[in-house]
């Protein structure tokens, strides 16, 4: 059975690598099935003799933990978050147990090092040709650009993290284990170029995690090698600072790379100053202590950060929406609670402490080294290095990673001597408990994501007019049968918002129109701390008129988003909303209404640039022509005064030059009014403000006005000035 475990591990890694290295969960479903059977196959192994191992208090450890992060997850307030959290405990879990019934086989243990090292070998193969052709996409289109190299992976820093893994662990095997010549070479080989692979993936992180990763395994090499009294022992603590010296090169020149490919600073000083990251932990400490104990449930930091966010104090932060902390174990506090961390916390180190144990100072096997020990060092190094990644980035989120982190643990939790005593009956019971609820997870949602995964892979990846925009909706309502998730209410809307699926700006018909309403509005039930699907149902409620509705949503939208006003935009769309709603009156022949609408639409865009980080060109322009709309609106409402008041004092914002046309014009008819009561000298003074205002007006104009329409008004009001100052008229003096 352990050979079968082995097989089926290797295939679901191999699966979750080449199609499921992202955070969408339903693409997860091809690996999953393997692994759950993987963790099948290990439950008989549980109950031999030699696996027996009377460890009971480590296991309880682990127990407890999965137990509380199963709890939390399936507890959390976004279900599909909590799904997605709970696959991933339980493909860890999976692994991690598998891996342990590996340990008494040397077949299954040559069979799982060969199966690593030949999926190592074909992403270095993607890798290769990336490099050669940065456009190139093995699945993911678009993943891979010239400074950073992915292979299989649609991100740089997952990709890292398997290179870590993989390379450390096939490197070990290369240098401790019970290898034949040609294998000791090709694998070193193998583990070189998947170390030297992590600089041009241009992933800060994981450089840094690659150098973490080599320095332990250089020290454990040393430790091993004292306790197994090796002739190289000597050779190489002499040689021990050179190659330390080469690591912190490796890490000065990786760096280096890295910001040179961002087009940034290359300093250390300004890899150390990264203020998103610095405030994002910060961000999330706040967080952590809204429910210290407990957390908040399943990636709750990608909503209650909103309300520790704002631009002033946060910058280009506040322009993105959060998804995860960039730190796995300030993702876990925040979470899980305190409890959890410490939780993770004592599990790691029970298994590293387990395996350094046995490393320096098994007895049992004295000089001439346990069969697992290059297993054991290359699983530390491995740690080290992703555990140091992970507090640059959220890799422990993706499938292939977690498989990996249960293999690791796994590996370090093996104990040196096989006994067995009363508990360890007691050992294997939990662990097949255990085991057996790991496979009531994986399976269900295994063949669950297989068949979205069959159906939607078109959909999120497939070259641009491969599936007609009827087959998408179809495809993502078969989808939304199986798994309701306010991701796939959410895509279906957009295709639904438009006429050919893709561009926006196409509108589609009232009908679709609709369905996209109520498609936002399930999206808003099934997640409802997102801002995006509430202020998307209300632009297009707005758009049909249902205005009511529109401002309740915009309202909670704003709630929602706190300070990440430069991520949604709650206020500015609002302001939208109300412009429209003001042209709409005054279509109608409601000024007085209108003037309310354009109102509220000045005072939410003037929230909006205060909250917003970059108020750019087409806000501002936004901006203007709400002030515009308030100035139309109470002309016709017969406010002369307080229109001229908005177009005078708006003339002086950027951009706004453009609204002294509008004054000019306002005053003309003032004059030509004036003209027609008789009374010539305030006729002449109000077309010298005109012309007064007209003067200040440049390129930039109102819409639908153009140079030569200006240029002929400006003449005429001249004209007009110097006939009546011709008739002898002195300009009267203008009250208010």
């Amino acid at each position: 059975m352990p050979i079968v475990s082995s097989i089926c591990l290797i295939l679901a890694l191999v699966a979750a690598t080449v199609i499921g290295a992202q955070t969408r969960s339903w693409t997860w479903g091809p690996a999953l099935i393997p692994l759950a059977l993987a963790a099948l196959a290990a439950i008989p192994t549980l109950w031999r003799k030699s696996c027996a191992y009377a460890d009971w208090k480590s296991q309880l450890c682990c127990i407890l933990a999965v137990a509380w992060f199963a709890w939390r997850a399936l507890s959390s307030s976004v279900a599909e978050f909590g799904h997605a959290d709970l696959v991933l405990i339980a493909s860890a879990v999976a692994a991690f147990a598998a891996t342990r019934t590996l340990t008494t086989t040397p077949a299954a243990l040559t069979t799982l090092s060969w199966g690593t090292a030949c999926l190592l070998a074909a992403n270095l193969t993607v890798a290769a040709i990336q490099m050669r052709n940065p456009g190139y996409s093995l699945v993911f289109p678009g993943s891979a650009t010239e400074h950073q190299i992915t292979g299989f992976f649609s991100h740089y820093n997952p990709a890292a993290s398997f290179l870590i893994a993989t390379s450390t662990l096939i490197g070990a095997q290369a240098l401790f284990g019970k290898l034949r010549l040609w294998e000791r070479l090709l694998w070193g080989l193998l583990a070189i170029a998947g170390l030297l692979t992590i600089i041009p993936s241009g992933s800060r992180g994981g450089i840094f995690g690659a150098a973490v990763s080599g320095g332990i395994l250089i020290i454990l090499a040393l430790v091993h090698g004292k306790r197994t009294q090796a002739k190289w022992f000597g050779p190489a603590v002499i040689a021990f600072p050179v190659v330390l010296i080469l690591v912190g090169l490796f890490l000065a020149y990786g760096w280096h790379s890295a910001q040179t490919a961002r087009g940034m600073d290359a300093s250390l000083a300004k890899i150390f100053d990264n203020s998103p990251r610095l405030s994002m932990l910060g961000i999330a400490i706040a967080c952590v202590f809204t429910h210290p104990v407990s957390g908040g449930g399943a990636r709750s930091f990608s909503w209650e950060s909103f309300h520790f966010t704002d631009a002033a104090t946060h910058g280009e932060l506040s322009m993105r929406k959060p998804e995860f902390v960039h730190n796995e174990f300030l993702q876990t506090a925040t979470d899980y609670g305190i409890v959890g961390a410490a939780l993770l916390l004592a599990v790691l180190l029970a298994c590293v402490a387990r395996s350094i144990f046995h490393i320096s100072f098994d007895e049992q096997h004295g000089s001439s080294g346990d069969k697992l020990d290059a297993w054991r060092i290359g699983a530390a190094a491995a740690l080290a290095g992703i555990l140091a990644q992970s507090c640059f980035s959220f890799v422990f989120h993706l499938l292939p990673i977690a498989i990996l982190l249960g293999i690791l643990l796994g590996v370090l939790s093996t104990p040196g001597q096989e006994t067995r005593s009363w508990k360890t009956t007691g050992v294997a019971l939990q662990a097949t408990f255990l085991l057996i609820a790991c496979c009531a997870v994986l399976l269900p949602a295994g063949a669950i994501a297989s068949r979205l995964s069959f159906s939607l892979w078109p959909v999120y990846f497939g070259k641009p007019g491969t599936l007609s925009r009827e087959s998408k909706i179809d495809r993502l309502s078969d989808a939304l049968l199986i798994a309701p998730t306010a991701e796939f209410h959410m895509r279906r809307a957009t295709i639904l918002r438009s006429d050919d699926g893709i561009d926006t700006e196409k509108p589609a018909s009232a009908d679709d129109l609709s369905r996209a309403v109520d498609d936002y509005a399930a999206a808003a039930r099934l997640h409802p701390f997102d801002p995006t699907p509430r202020i998307n149902r209300a632009n297009l409620l707005s758009a049909l008129g249902r205005t009511h509705e529109a401002e309740t949503d915009y309202q909670t939208a704003i709630q929602l988003q706190g300070g990440m006003e430069s991520a949604f935009q709650g206020h500015l769309q609002y302001s939208l909303h109300f412009a429209r709603k003001g042209d709409r009156q005054l279509r109608e022949n409601h000024p007085s209404k209108a003037v309310d609408s354009y109102t509220s639409a000045v005072d939410q865009i003037g929230k909006s640039e205060e909250k917003m980080h970059w108020f750019i060109r087409d806000m501002r322009l936004t901006k203007i022509r709400h002030y515009e709309g308030l100035g139309i609106a109470k002309e016709q409402a017969g406010d002369i005064s307080g229109a001229l008041e908005v177009y005078e004092s708006a003339a002086s914002f950027p951009l706004g030059r453009r609204l002294y046309y509008r004054a000019a014009l306002t005053y003309g008819r003032m004059a030509r009014e004036a003209w027609s009561n008789r009374k010539p000298g305030q006729a002449l003074a109000l077309f010298i403000m005109a012309e007064t205002q007209i003067r200040k007006v440049r390129r930039d104009l109102p819409e639908g006005v153009t140079l030569e329409q200006k240029k002929e008004y400006r003449a005429h009001l001249i004209r007009t000035i110097k006939f009546l100052k011709g008739a002898r008229i002195t300009p009267a003096e203008l009250t208010d």
